[in-house]
């Protein structure tokens, strides 16, 4: 009897010098076994006993990180766009003409992490149709896109240098492969620079984003004989407010499907050059609501020189609204007065408004759009007379 006493009372001391040494081992374990339990082994904890807490994982590093993009976009326009001031495609000015299928865009990159807390992008375009950029003619179909290397510590901050997009209007801001109607308004190609060399900081912080950047006024594309109207330094900032969610969150699954979301933006530039100097206001409003998205923006570009001014004046209202799971439909309306004032510049900028509807085919999760839009065009010219017309765009889009 003493010798059984003595082996259980060795056992249960085992267990707890056992129990000490572990430190993963609760509390709990140490108690003595159920009378159901051989002698010598341990009982299972109580069922309200916490369980440990997981050991914290070491600090990942950040490593070389590449994620390759390709945006090819193809277009026809089969019915020509006669508007006085084109009298081609109703987007270009350049050698496009009606009813000729051709590439619109072709753009390769990359983008990702570099080692430490650095984010990079690198997109060059083997082919750009766009042909307008500040109001200024681009012949250069292949040119650097959006080309920079960032600090970047988190996504409150971000510090980069190289060939960035001006951050002003968010038409501007916006991925050319997310635009619904083929393309951006018109004024905004004409009024407003596209891409330029400089550096600039941005961020997100929740319910505020910013960007604020210094640029080179003359586009890297133009050349050095090339004949362009601006000099000097261009400052440009942007700041937006979304007091409720985010509105790039258009997913059923997304927990913010089912909440009206709204977005204000506003943004201001200065163009101090020798010659020219420029002043421009932006401001917008978005608002989402499960599958539907508005968007309305304004613009006011003053232009000085030799105590001349031109003043020039845009807005736009366009919405989507994704109808069933692969199919979009969408509609923008858009005004512009290039010369409120009599322009002492001879640019002859029109005054135009146009009306576009269209509606898309969506499939591969959004990576491939086949569109359709038409386009009601009617414009005056300063110099010239005023004249209507229609035009039916057709495209393919494809991205990765």
């Amino acid at each position: 009897m003493r010798t059984g006493l003595v082996v259980v009372l060795l056992a249960w001391a085992g267990l707890a010098v056992a129990a000490a040494e572990s430190p993963s081992t609760p509390a709990a374990a140490t108690q003595p076994a159920a009378a159901s339990q051989p002698s010598g082994a341990t009982a299972a904890p109580p069922a309200s006993s916490p369980a440990p807490p997981p050991a914290a994982p070491p600090p990942a590093r950040r490593k070389l990180t590449f994620e390759p993009h390709v945006l090819v976009d193809l277009q026809a326009a089969p019915f020509p766009d006669d508007a006085p001031d084109v009298g081609q495609h109703p987007h270009a000015t350049g050698d496009d003409r009606a009813g000729v299928a051709r590439v619109r865009r072709a753009w390769l990159g990359a983008s990702g992490r570099l080692p430490g807390p650095f984010a990079y992008r690198l997109s060059f375009a083997t082919w750009d149709g766009a042909e307008v950029d500040d109001g200024r003619l681009r012949t250069a179909r292949m040119r650097l896109l959006d080309t920079w290397v960032a600090l970047a510590p988190g996504p409150w901050l971000a510090v980069g240098a190289g060939e960035l997009p001006v951050g002003f209007m968010r038409a501007r801001l916006a991925e050319t492969a997310d635009e619904p109607l083929f393309e951006r308004p018109r004024f905004v190609d004409r009024l407003t620079p596209d891409r330029r060399l400089g550096g600039a900081a941005w961020g997100d912080l929740g319910m505020i984003g910013y960007r604020l950047g210094v640029y080179r006024a003359v586009p890297t594309w133009a050349g050095e004989g090339a004949s362009w109207p601006w000099d000097g330094p261009l400052v440009a900032g942007r700041l937006e407010i979304q007091p409720i969610g985010p509105l790039r969150v258009t997913r059923p699954c997304d927990p913010w499907f089912d909440r009206a979301r709204v977005a204000i933006g506003a943004a201001a530039l200065y163009g101090p050059g020798r010659d020219l100097q420029r002043l421009a206001f932006a401001a917008d409003l978005s608002f989402a609501w499960r599958h539907l998205l508005l968007r309305g923006e304004a613009l006011f570009v003053r232009v000085t020189a030799a105590g001349a001014e031109r003043r020039s004046f845009g807005f736009f209202v366009e919405g989507t609204y994704r109808v069933w799971r692969f199919v979009e439909v969408e509609a923008r309306h858009e005004w512009s007065d290039g010369n409120t004032r009599d322009d002492p510049f001879g640019s002859d900028l029109p005054r135009e408004w146009a009306t576009t509807v269209g509606a898309a085919l969506l499939l591969a999760e959004d990576r491939v759009r086949l569109g359709v839009a038409y386009v009601h065009r009617e414009g005056s010219l300063p110099s010239g007379p005023s004249g209507a017309a229609d035009a039916a765009l057709f495209g393919v889009r494809g991205r990765y």
